[in-house]
């Protein structure tokens, strides 16, 4: 099995209000940021109120590396929920083919995440997809969406591959790339079972080591994204098979 997890252990006390207001300096990105992006979070604080957190979480498993890049209010209101914001940064990569290592894999959030709103918490999977060669965007339930907000990221973008079968574990600010070779082989729901009390867990199983296009991305093993194949999108990124 190939599998993709995320964790999150502990919330910033901040991180629980409505606001999501940006926390502490932002980072500028592996790329030079385009119109409507910011390099220092003085331009942003106070600006986004409601909605979103104003920063993005970019890894590259290639180099084993990650960066902060910060959100205009501009931009977030310019290209508003998961899909939008997915969209504008896969439309300078989306002519690549699906195997490239720099076509990235998005998640995102919308601005209704981790607010009382019914329904809201949903997640924006994005990418090229493996089955149309077109735009590929799925969305899952499941709690992952709202803790990746509650780190404080509005979204996640993964570049890049790794050599061997890895995860990522997010913790609010902080994340790391770890290395699972042990969990080749499982199902997704032991895969739950043996990370849910860390947090939200997203993972793909044994039809997607097997390169099956109409398989899923389980989130917190009742949720699926099964839309546009991009489940091999995510077996790409973990696994250099």
């Amino acid at each position: 099995m190939i599998v993709l997890y995320f964790f999150r252990i502990s919330v910033p006390p901040r991180a629980r209000e409505l606001s999501g207001q940006l926390q502490g300096a932002s980072l500028r990105g592996p790329s030079a940021p385009g119109k409507y992006m910011t390099q220092h979070s003085d331009n942003i604080r106070g600006n986004i109120v409601f909605g979103w957190c104003g920063r993005l979480l970019h890894i590259d498993l290639t180099k084993g590396t990650g960066s902060e890049e910060a959100l205009s209010s501009e931009f977030c209101h310019m290209f508003i929920g998961g899909r939008g914001m997915a969209g504008y940064f896969l439309k300078e990569h989306v002519t690549r083919p699906c195997r490239d290592s720099l076509m990235p894999l998005l998640l995102f959030t919308g601005p209704l995440v981790n607010t009382p709103s019914p329904t809201s918490g949903r997640l924006c999977i994005m990418s090229r997809s493996p089955l149309t060669g077109t735009v590929g965007d799925s969305s899952a339930g499941g709690s992952f969406g709202t803790y990746l907000k509650k780190a404080g990221w509005d979204g996640l973008i993964i570049t890049g591959r790794s050599d061997s079968l890895c995860g990522i574990e997010i913790t609010g600010s902080k994340w790391v790339i770890r290395k699972v070779p042990h969990l080749k082989g499982s199902m997704t729901d032991a895969v739950y079972e043996k990370f849910k009390s860390k947090g939200s867990v997203l993972c793909v199983g044994p039809a997607a080591e097997n390169g099956v296009r109409f398989s899923s991305i389980i989130v917190d093993r009742y949720f699926a994204a099964g839309r546009n194949g991009l489940v091999l999108c995510v077996r790409l990124k973990i696994s250099n098979i």
